[in-house]
């Protein structure tokens, strides 16, 4: 969804994809947290943040390596200050605040993750063994991160952005107290689902039915809504929604269901184990694509050619997957299983 937020001009589901990936990385997050929890009562703070640099900071300095060389390529030396600038703010988890380099624009979801990422675990330590409570507070952190992004997008909220001296479009997209709400509300569906809440509640449906329903939803939602209606009110939606669905993935997943078999499918598996590199990746892809072949992208020239804009995202998707593979296997893995084996 989101390459296709990229290379198609008015293209559906990219936004709905990052809401979503939100979602589901505070629902596996805090899912692994709470069997640590329950296996050795506690969480190591040092271990967690280790694994998590392990598996997040070797592709993305490949792809910030990979910028700055197509930026280079692309602009010449004269961007040389824009390049130090923005790799500087993507590697300090900080491109979610200040503006940098358009490719590496989509590293700002990365800096709200890791962010949440370091108040999680010690939410977690504090109150792990009051479940009703964890709960209780996710929700609620949640509900006061979608009041905050409500109040941002007021004229006394632009203002109050201004005086912090960060770009208006920060304080209500990318700002991470604002952002939270999806992070904490798949968290909050991983607490249930521990506590077998989810079980019960998932037994009721059509696990296949539901989830094949609800991947729908997204491109239809995004048709039948596409301009500012479906733009904000696709953060509750996505919030809301998807994490019942991990719920009942999670249930799925433990029954011979037709969602298995899709889930635990060859392909899906292996673009999964890939996807944060593919994300990571995307931009540079395309940005190198558009330099190769710049009358064929929609967003330069707006009368391309359609069969040779086809042709283009056709040829950077295969590169960017073959990227992504390559990534995967030389930068990730190595430090994947040094990690392992410590």
């Amino acid at each position: 969804m989101v390459f296709t937020h990229h290379t198609f001009a008015g293209g559906i589901g990219g936004l709905r994809g990052v809401d979503i990936f939100f979602c589901l990385s505070g629902f596996v997050v805090t899912r692994l947290l709470l069997k640590e929890t329950r296996l050795t009562g506690t969480i190591s703070l040092r271990q967690f943040y280790e694994r998590r640099a392990f598996r997040l900071f070797p592709a993305l300095i490949g792809s910030v390596v990979l910028y700055a060389v197509v930026r280079l390529l692309t602009s010449g030396s004269v961007a040389l200050g824009l390049i130090l600038k923005s790799s500087f703010l993507a590697l300090t988890w900080l491109s979610n605040l200040k503006p940098v380099d358009d490719i590496l624009g989509p590293t700002w979801s990365l800096c709200v993750e890791a962010h949440f990422y370091f108040g999680l675990p010690i939410l977690l330590l504090i109150l792990h063994k009051r479940r009703k409570l964890l709960f209780v507070a996710m929700v609620a952190i949640g509900v006061l991160s979608i009041s905050l992004r409500t109040f941002l997008l007021t004229d006394a909220g632009c203002r109050f952005v201004e005086n912090l001296r960060l770009p208006v479009v920060v304080g209500h997209y990318s700002f991470t107290l604002a952002r939270l709400d999806q992070l904490l509300f798949g968290a909050a569906a991983a607490v249930l689902e521990q506590a077998g809440v989810g079980k019960s509640f998932t037994g009721r449906l059509n696990s296949s039915a539901f989830v094949f329903g609800l991947l729908l939803f997204v491109p239809v939602y995004s048709v039948l809504f596409p301009g500012l209606i479906g733009y904000w009110s696709g953060f509750l939606f996505i919030g809301l929604l998807f994490p019942l669905l991990f719920l009942v993935l999670a249930r799925a997943t433990e029954e011979k269901t037709l969602a298995r078999r899709f889930l635990c499918s060859r392909p899906l598996q292996w673009v999964g184990a890939r996807s944060y590199g593919l994300y990571v990746y995307h931009m540079v892809v395309l940005a190198f694509g558009s330099y190769l072949w710049p009358a064929a992208n929609p967003f330069v020239n707006p009368n391309a050619d359609p069969v040779h804009a086809f042709i283009l995202r056709c040829a950077s998707l295969l590169a960017l997957l073959f990227v992504g593979a390559v990534s995967f296997r030389w930068i990730e893995q190595p430090f994947l299983k040094r990690r392992a084996s410590k």
